[in-house]
């Protein structure tokens, strides 16, 4: 039994060895012997190029009318040559022996119990050119196999209880050689109504955006291929009735479908506001963060406020893109949730959670867990409801587009099974499927709303329909979270670096959302769990490049030197900017030289592109000659400087000292003068009085 889709093949050696050996016996024996060789010669090359994949199935039996298939022939073969031999064992009773049928295993509860046609494969001469069969298989409870060779009877063997999930092989056979070329296993799920059963309820989970979608300087990263694959995905949400279906949308993918100019980013949003919003939504939205972070990493590295952040800007654009905006409970939670993270949670307003199963503490059940936990009164958030999300059946959605329909079978399948563990019982009963991964395949996910649609067995649900369900219920089982210590925590400084960065940059350009909303969803996006340190450097980096690119815009004019001809003045400064939006700055000025009777801080507002603002400076001069002005701009409340320079100031008045000392050099000069003047005015009398008594 094969698992998804496998081919035969063999080692090249052999092939070479066999090829060898068939070539000794063609040459010896001749046409003699080809009879011998089509029994003995194991597949050929043709063999390793043989598939075969399943298109469509009908993924309930409820009668012996029976199973209808659609299968993908691909075959160099001639079709005359394919034959095709189906295989049914016994009921996967439990998890594991449905797990092992995945890979190829035979569990040992696990026998063939009929194999059609019996002694013979069903003839495929009238495959269509594209290759696809359509096999109809009647079913019956019975011991015998019977029917026609194209359309033989399938026995399940049973006497009792009949009702469950038989594994189903088909193998692709050259008919010439009798050689295996492919084969692959689906399930035939028997389930004939069953008056007064109580269907098992399931939440599906749809998760969107969990790859990120922005760069680190907020342009789209969507190219065609993801908005394909998303604008498929919008398309397909019609396949699930109104209320089954729950959608996780992180709201970096919203806002990279808004920023994005490509025609097919608007029909995805489009489709997802029709289907969510809207007077009649036909599927919830559920809460998500911005980007997929981990509230246990981030409240352990000291950060849990950021939580609550995260929740409210992904509300945000839920509400500015697809014009709704969800409540914050319930919220599904991939990564690993402990206390801590389970108290950032509930700060954030989520009480009702989907986690991992590995996240609860506790005995690992036998079955399946089909009810939600409360809280153990230890808990930080105790009370509160918390289901489990399947890890196994969320591993169903990452199927590739070629194995579609057979994932989506599997899936179906599994969930039976969950249903058959416990078929009688009379209380309701529930699992949520929520992936860790991006969104599935669209053609999956088509296959799976279609199969739940029409189950006798399941009944889809949405998140809060599930959680109302038991919100009143007393007697849930009681659980707490394991204390794992988180791996690959965000750096605190980092982060804190950034919004102090962020802070600075709202306060210099104010009202400006289409600048400062970006660079905060590049932060935000920055703290995923999915980054290493270099990615998340980049992003948490947005703040700092913004604030350079308001740097470079901004200069200073008037920086010269400036003549002052008295003690006191005003010195100009004009401070021009090109930058497209309005900034508030402040300018700061100082000198040992001079003091400022007006202050050294003057607020300067820019209005637009290429503004400018002259300020006249008062100052006062301390002393005459050459000195320094130093000028910085910064934002306001101190944040880092933006632009500086400076400019010389001359002085050419004189001081009140200079003055003093002026007058006081003068008055001792005036009183030397005239004591001399005065003294060789006695000397001149003198002389002329001796020289008149000489004559």
């Amino acid at each position: 039994m094969e698992g998804l889709r496998t081919t035969v093949s063999h080692r090249p050696a052999a092939r070479l060895l066999a090829a060898w050996v068939a070539l000794v016996i063609a040459t010896l024996t001749g046409p003699l012997a080809s009879s011998a060789r089509a029994a003995s010669i194991p597949a050929t090359t043709n063999a390793v190029r043989s598939t075969m994949s399943l298109i469509y199935q009908q993924p309930w039996v409820e009668s012996s009318a029976g199973i209808r298939l659609r299968l993908g022939i691909n075959s160099p073969l001639p079709t005359s040559r394919l034959g095709l031999k189906v295989i049914l064992y016994s009921e996967a009773t439990t998890r594991d022996a449905f797990e092992a049928t995945l890979h190829g295993a035979e569990p040992a509860s696990e026998v063939p119990i009929d194999s059609v046609p019996a002694g013979g494969t069903i003839p495929l001469s009238g495959i269509d050119h594209g290759g696809k069969v359509d096999l109809h298989l009647p079913v019956d409870t019975g011991s015998s196999s019977g029917g026609s060779t194209s359309s033989p009877v399938l026995s399940l063997d049973c006497t009792t209880y009949c009702p469950g999930v038989y594994p189903l092989e088909f193998v692709l056979f050259d008919t010439e050689l009798g050689t295996q070329l492919a084969s692959l296993t689906t399930y035939l799920v028997y389930a004939p109504p069953q008056r007064g059963a109580l269907k098992l309820d399931v939440a599906m989970v749809l998760p969107l955006g969990y790859q990120p979608a922005l760069g680190a300087n907020g342009t789209s990263l969507l190219g065609n291929r993801r908005l394909n694959a998303l604008t498929a995905m919008g398309n397909v949400l019609d396949a699930f009735a109104p209320g089954t279906l729950s959608v996780a949308v992180h709201g970096q993918l919203l806002a990279a479908l808004a920023h994005d100019r490509h025609a097919a980013a608007r029909g995805v949003v489009a489709r997802l506001a029709h289907a969510l919003g809207g007077t009649t939504p036909s599927e919830q939205l559920v809460a998500a963060p911005f980007s997929a972070v981990d509230p246990t990493a981030l409240a352990h590295a000291g950060l849990g406020a950021e939580v609550a952040t995260q929740f409210g800007v992904s509300r945000r654009v839920d509400s500015s893109t697809l014009g709704l905006e969800p409540p914050p409970s319930p919220a599904v939670n991939t990564s690993p949730l402990g206390p801590a993270g389970l108290r950032a949670l509930a700060a954030a307003g989520a009480h009702e959670l989907v986690v991992p199963a590995a996240s609860l503490a506790g005995p690992t059940p036998t079955t399946t867990t089909v009810t939600p936990y409360r809280l153990s009164p230890s808990s930080p958030d105790a009370g509160s409801l918390v289901f489990a999300a399947d890890a196994g059946l969320g591993a169903r959605f990452d199927a590739t587009t070629r194995d579609a329909a057979l994932a989506a079978e599997q899936l179906l399948a599994e969930l039976a099974v969950v249903y058959f563990e416990q078929p009688f019982l009379s209380t309701r009963r529930a699992v949520v499927v929520a992936p860790s991964t991006d969104g599935p395949n669209a053609s999956f996910l088509r296959e799976v709303g279609a199969g739940l649609q029409n189950s006798p067995l399941l009944n889809g649900v949405d998140l809060d329909t599930l959680f109302e369900l038991y919100h009143n219920d007393r007697h849930l089982p009681s659980t707490h979270l394991t204390n794992e210590e988180p791996t690959g925590a965000p750096s605190a400084t980092a982060i804190a670096a950034a919004r102090s960065e962020l802070a600075d940059l709202e306060r210099i350009v104010p009202g400006s959302p289409a600048i400062t909303i970006p660079v905060e969803e590049s932060v935000l996006v920055g703290e995923s769990a999915r980054f290493n340190t270099s990615r998340r450097t980049a992003y948490l980096g947005a703040p700092a490049h913004a604030l350079d690119l308001v740097a470079r815009s901004l200069s200073l004019g008037g920086i010269h030197t400036v003549t002052l001809t008295a003690r006191s003045g005003s010195v100009p400064i004009t401070v021009s900017s090109q930058y497209h939006y309005p900034l508030d700055l402040v300018m700061h000025v100082r000198s040992t030289d001079l003091t400022f009777p007006g202050g050294t801080h003057f607020a300067i507002h820019l209005a637009g592109p290429r503004p400018f603002q002259t300020v006249r400076i008062p100052v006062r001069t301390l002393t005459s000659g050459v000195t320094t002005l130093q000028v910085t701009l910064r934002g306001p409340n101190g944040s880092p400087i933006l632009e500086e320079g400076q400019l010389s100031i001359r002085s050419t008045a004189l001081s009140g000292v200079a003055v003093a000392l002026s007058i006081g050099a003068l008055t001792v000069l005036a009183i030397w003068w005239t004591r001399s003047f005065r003294r060789r005015r006695r000397a001149g009398r003198s002389q002329a009085r001796s020289d008149l008594a000489a004559t």
